[in-house]
């Protein structure tokens, strides 16, 4: 909405300008036509006055649309790193959820070859993930926060895009023996919350 407003603030000085010049050309050139003979070869000047406004008009138009194109550029980019991030994450969960994997969190803080390391998605793309997953206790309780972090990097880019999925895994004691702690039946997994 700023480059909106930027752009109409600048077409409005523009237009202010262009109709204050118009005034100004349009009586110099009532008070020279009426003594043309005295001022041969006069209109040259006119010209290229004219030519130099309309040159930095036009340099000023095309500084503003370089601007607005690289700010598009960027924002594709974000755009593009944000859901290379976000399949990263999702594909993670995935694959710890289909495995039955989230059960070795209870006891471990990371799992063993449970990462993605420059991983490319099948479907082309011009990135790569970085994909890992981690747990921690909660304190005064049996649960665990899990948290899976995804790093994507494009391939003709600097920027890298970085978002985690954190939830809790609700951890109970095992009926037969209470020593050994399970995962809860009816909720094991809660409170998702992404962040970037």
């Amino acid at each position: 909405m700023k480059n909106i407003t930027e752009f109409l603030d600048y077409l409005n000085i523009s237009r202010i300008f262009m109709s204050v010049f118009y005034l100004y050309l349009n009586n110099l050139i009532k008070e020279r036509c009426f003594n043309m003979k005295k001022n041969k070869g006069g209109a040259i000047g006119y010209v290229i006055l004219v030519i130099a406004i309309v040159a930095v008009i036009l340099a000023s138009m095309a500084t503003f649309v370089q601007g607005n194109t690289a700010q598009a550029r960027f924002q594709k980019e974000n755009r593009e790193g944000y859901y290379l991030a976000r399949s990263g994450v999702e594909m993670m969960y995935e694959h710890l959820r289909k495995n039955n994997l989230m059960q070795e969190f209870i006891d471990k803080d990371a799992i063993p070859g449970v990462e993605f390391k420059n991983y490319r998605f099948s479907g082309g793309g011009n990135g790569a993930v970085d994909v890992t997953a981690t747990a921690v206790d909660v304190p005064k309780s049996d649960n665990r926060i899990v948290t899976i972090q995804s790093i994507a990097k494009l391939d003709n880019s600097s920027n890298q895009e970085v978002l985690s999925l954190r939830f809790e895994l609700a951890v109970v004691r095992d009926k037969d023996d209470p020593s050994k702690k399970v995962l809860d039946g009816t909720t094991p997994m809660r409170d998702f919350k992404w962040s970037r």
